[in-house]
C-alpha cells in the first residue's frame, strides 16, 4: 500500500511555513507581521532541539533549498527560482552570523513569493517586504517557544 499525503496537506517545511499566513496577499501590514511572527515560530519547530541551526548547509537541510556563498556577489544576499526550485545566493564577505540572518532574510521572500501577486492592491510596498523579511530573521534568530530552552 502506498501512503500519500493529502492533497491539502503541506508536504515541506516551506509549504508549511506557507500555510501559516494569509492565503492571498496580506490585508496590512499588522496582518503580515504577525504572519511574520507565526511563520518565524513554525520554522523553529523544525529546528533540532528548538535551536538555530549553526550553519547554512545546516538550514538548506531543514528548509530543503539550495543555499550557496558567493564570493563576488555585489549584494547581501538574493532568492531566485531556477528549475523549479528556490536557490538562496548569500556572500561570503558577511560574517557566518550575517550570512545567517541574510538566508533567513531571503527564506522570507521565498515564503512570500506567491503572496505578492497583488502587492501595490493590497497596500503592502516593496519596502515593506524587506521590512517584514528582516523581522523575519529577526524573530527567528531571537524568539524563543515556550518551554524550549533558547
Amino acid at each position: 500500500m502506498t501512503k500519500t499525503a493529502a492533497p491539502d496537506k503541506p508536504t515541506t517545511v516551506l509549504a508549511w511555513l506557507r500555510a501559516v499566513g494569509p492565503s492571498g496577499s496580506p490585508k496590512d501590514m499588522e496582518e503580515a507581521r504577525a504572519a511574520a511572527l507565526h511563520e518565524a515560530l513554525m520554522l523553529q519547530l523544525h529546528f533540532p532541539e528548538g535551536r538555530v541551526p549553526e550553519s547554512l548547509d545546516d538550514l538548506a537541510r531543514i528548509v530543503d533549498l539550495e543555499i550557496r556563498l558567493v564570493s563576488d556577489l555585489p549584494v547581501p544576499g538574493i532568492a531566485f527560482l531556477r528549475g523549479g526550485r528556490w536557490h538562496l545566493h548569500i556572500s561570503a564577505a558577511l560574517t557566518l552570523a550575517a550570512q545567517l540572518r541574510r538566508a533567513l532574510h531571503e527564506l522570507k521572500h521565498v515564503i512570500d513569493h506567491p503572496r505578492r501577486v497583488n502587492t501595490l492592491s493590497a497596500g503592502i510596498s516593496p519596502a515593506e517586504y524587506e521590512e517584514l523579511a528582516d523581522l523575519f530573521a529577526d524573530l527567528v534568530l531571537n524568539t524563543t517557544i515556550k518551554g524550549r530552552d533558547p
